[in-house]
């Protein structure tokens, strides 16, 4: 529970009563009080905080309150190359929102770099969902901008109605086309390699730009997280965005098998399809053929309690393709990533893949048709 607090992703409260235990929380959509690491800040300047810089040039960097290491101004824009984590914010929807960026040591202007975004988890924030992924180490290996948004009190706005924790007048689909927006205008972005991936809720919030932001958005990677009965009957797009899911039989919060969320005091979190139904609606949007071919994920670790398998279809429109990634024994975890809470709480997390890679490497195949 202590790591859950440490990396900013909501506890899995655990309830020890005469009738057994129950899940009281969790980072799909737990309500549990953390200390979560988010700041609520209310001014427009937020402080930089730099790792891995590649000069000793110190730079004011617009928007933020400090000086920070950076490299040569970017031919993108005019403010200087921060290289490795920076935080900064910006005025989207009328509000201040934050979140925290990972440039590679190989950026230098010189070409177009495909984008990640990273959502977390409910009760999350962007500092946490860097530190469970290890997605900037993907990043820095193959060349790629990352960025780690930061939700309204913790949350996203997915799609799902009438949640009790979540404002729907929140535009998490209007503050990320500005984020993007904001990037490519600082950054030289390839609009056409522009990706989302997200743990928990933030997978539920990756649904919702393939439905609302397909002309900016080219593929999702959503963890731990299912197309929701309320996003998949208000799909009004037809364009075609590749999916790959990862998910855990054995979740506790998210059911595999489709259904409602697990509830937290009788909350509403909403209903969900199925893993295979939510591969099925990406399927049938993309215009796959609906016969899928599956292999098996090496069972590499022995002791991590789960094994996984892959059914892909392939020869969608534009290229597209659906992965789904099933972990049987898996919980509501990141393969490959931190166990941030108990096994006996969130489930085992499979070490048999690493999931930032895998997601990476289908990112890589699938930019958006130009």
């Amino acid at each position: 529970m202590r790591l859950a607090r440490i990396i900013g992703l909501p506890a899995i409260a655990l309830v020890l009563g005469t009738a057994g235990i129950v899940l009281a929380g969790g980072c799909a959509d737990g309500s549990a009080t953390i200390d979560s690491g988010h700041s609520n800040t209310t001014t427009e300047a937020m402080a930089v905080s730099t790792t891995g810089a590649s000069t000793t040039e110190a730079t004011t960097i617009p928007g933020s309150s400090t000086t920070a290491t950076a490299g040569p101004s970017t031919t993108a824009g005019t403010a200087p190359v921060v290289y490795g984590d920076s935080t900064h914010s910006l005025q989207s929807g009328g509000r201040v929102r934050s979140f925290l960026l990972h440039v590679p040591p190989s950026y230098d202007g010189s070409k177009d770099v495909p984008l990640v975004l990273a959502y977390h988890g409910r009760g999350g924030t962007g500092k946490g969902q860097a530190l469970l992924t290890h997605m900037s180490d993907v990043a820095d290996v193959n060349g790629f901008l990352v960025v780690y948004p930061d939700g309204v009190n913790n949350a996203w706005n997915d799609g799902r109605k009438g949640l009790d924790d979540t404002d729907a007048s929140i535009d998490d689909v209007g503050f990320t086309r500005d984020l993007i927006r904001r990037l490519q205008a600082q950054y030289k972005i390839d609009a056409n390699r522009v990706y989302a991936t997200g743990f928990s809720r933030g997978g539920f919030m990756c649904y919702r730009l393939a439905r609302d932001l397909p002309d900016m958005v080219s593929a999702i990677a959503p963890v731990s997280g299912l197309l929701s009965q309320d996003l998949a009957g208000d799909f009004s797009s037809t364009a075609p965005v590749s999916l790959l899911l990862i998910m855990g039989t054995a979740d506790p919060l998210v059911p595999y098998e489709g259904g409602e969320v697990a509830s937290v005091l009788g909350l509403n979190r909403g209903t969900v399809l199925s893993a295979p139904g939510s591969a099925a609606f990406f399927v049938k949007l993309d215009g796959c053929p609906t016969a899928g071919s599956t292999v098996s994920v090496p069972n590499s670790a022995l002791l991590d309690g789960a094994t996984a398998a892959r059914t892909s279809w392939v020869g969608g429109r534009q290229g597209a393709e659906v992965q789904l990634y099933t972990v049987t024994g898996g919980g509501h975890t990141w393969p490959g990533g931190l166990q941030y809470s108990p096994v006996r709480v969130a489930g085992p997390t499979c070490r048999d893949f690493d999931a930032s890679r895998v997601i990476w490497e289908f990112f890589a195949t699938h930019p958006r048709a130009g």
